[in-house]
C-alpha cells in the first residue's frame, strides 16, 4: 500500500513515498509481519523496490510482527484487512512514519 510522499521526491526529483504491506513467512503464519518502508514508486503508483529492473531501490525498512494471530495461512482478502488495521492501530506507527518522513539527502 503506497503512502504519503516524501521530502526526498523534491530532493532528488523523483517520486518516492512511504509504504506499508504485508509479509507472509516462509516460516509459517505465526511469523508473518507488516513491513513499513520508503522507496521510489512507479509510474502507476506502486512501490518498486531493489531487484527490478528499473533499478529503484528499497532505502529503509520496519517491520512489526506478529501480526496474525489465527494459526493459519490467510487469504489475500484477510491479509489487507489485517495490514489495513494494523496500520490503523499499531502504536508504533506514528513513530516509524515520522521517521520515514524525516529522512533527507545531505
Amino acid at each position: 500500500m503506497p503512502g504519503e510522499t516524501t521530502q526526498l521526491s523534491e530532493d532528488i526529483g523523483a517520486q518516492v513515498s512511504t509504504y506499508s504491506a504485508y509479509l507472509r513467512s516462509a516460516k509459517g503464519p505465526d511469523e508473518d509481519s507488516v513491513l513499513f518502508g520508503l522507496s521510489q514508486v512507479n509510474s502507476s503508483g506502486l512501490v518498486s523496490l531493489a531487484g527490478g529492473e528499473t533499478g529503484r531501490e528499497l532505502w529503509v525498512e520496519f517491520s512489526t510482527g506478529p501480526v496474525n494471530t489465527t494459526g493459519r495461512f490467510v487469504t489475500d482478502e484477510e491479509l489487507v484487512d489485517i495490514l489495513s488495521t494494523t496500520v490503523a492501530t499499531h502504536p508504533d506507527v506514528p513513530a516509524i512514519q515520522a521517521m520515514l518522513h524525516s529522512i533527507s539527502m545531505d
